[in-house]
């Protein structure tokens, strides 16, 4: 969908890239010690596995400058899990 866009909307100027988080602790997911227990063994980064909505908005803060020569590009944002 993002290459898709990308092709559609770069014309006008507009660029299209996307950001795909790994697991993003959400409200109901802190709720959940058995899902974040299945995934602390093989995340690189933290022990509870799960990733914060600000480290998400970081990495767009940090692609932002570089972002004028990206497009229809998915970026991955997991915390070295994959």
């Amino acid at each position: 969908m993002t290459r898709v866009l990308a092709k559609e909307l770069g014309p006008k100027r507009i660029r299209v890239n996307a950001i795909n988080p790994g697991s993003v602790e959400t409200e109901a997911r802190t709720n959940s010690a058995s899902s974040a227990a299945r995934r602390s063994s093989s995340h690189a980064q933290r022990s509870d596995g799960w990733d914060s909505p600000d480290n998400i908005a970081s990495v767009a803060v940090f692609l932002a400058p570089a972002s004028g020569w990206m497009m229809g590009e998915t970026i991955a944002a997991g915390g070295g899990y994959s």
